[in-house]
C-alpha cells in the first residue's frame, strides 16, 4: 500500500528577494485556513474594485488581472499592487512583510504573488514523493500479435 509523505510531498514555502533585496529571504509559514478564507475575499475585493475600470476580466483568474492592470491609470495599477502587497503579507503571517513586499521591485513583487498563489492553491506533486508502485499495461508493438 502506497504511503502519504507529507514531508516528501509539500516544500516549505522559502523565499529569498536576492539580488534585489538580499535582506528579504525567510520561510512562509503554513497559511492558515482561516488566513486563506480572508485572503480570497481580499483579493476578490480588490479585483472587484479594479474590474470597474478594466471590465469584463474572470475575478478567478488573478494572473489575466495582473496583466490587464497595465492598461489602467498608473496610480490606479500601485494602489491596486499596494493593495495586493497588504493582502499577500496577511497571507503569509507578515513573512515577508508588506514593507519587504514594498521595498522589492514591482516585478519581483508579482512574481512573488504567482508563486505564492501556485504554491498554496495548486502545488504540483514532486517527483518521487510518493511510494505507489505504478504498473502499466505492456504496449502493443508494431508486428506483435497478443494471443
Amino acid at each position: 500500500m502506497a504511503g502519504f509523505d507529507a514531508g516528501a510531498l509539500v516544500e516549505p514555502l522559502d523565499y529569498d528577494f536576492k539580488p534585489f533585496c538580499p535582506e528579504i529571504k525567510g520561510t512562509v509559514p503554513e497559511p492558515t485556513d482561516k488566513q486563506i478564507e480572508a485572503f480570497l475575499d481580499k483579493i476578490k475585493s480588490i479585483m472587484e474594485g479594479a474590474n470597474k475600470d478594466i471590465g469584463g476580466l474572470s475575478e478567478d483568474n488573478p494572473d489575466e488581472f495582473l496583466e490587464a492592470l497595465s492598461s489602467l491609470d498608473p496610480k490606479v495599477v500601485t494602489k491596486t499592487i499596494a493593495d495586493m502587497a497588504r493582502a499577500y503579507a496577511a497571507l503569509c503571517s507578515n513573512k515577508p512583510s508588506y514593507t519587504d513586499l514594498m521595498k522589492a521591485p514591482m516585478r519581483v513583487r508579482i512574481l512573488f504573488f504567482r508563486w505564492v498563489q501556485q504554491e498554496i492553491f495548486s502545488p504540483e506533486v514532486r517527483t518521487g514523493a510518493g511510494t505507489a508502485v505504478v504498473n502499466l499495461p505492456p504496449r502493443a508493438v508494431a508486428g506483435s500479435s497478443s494471443t
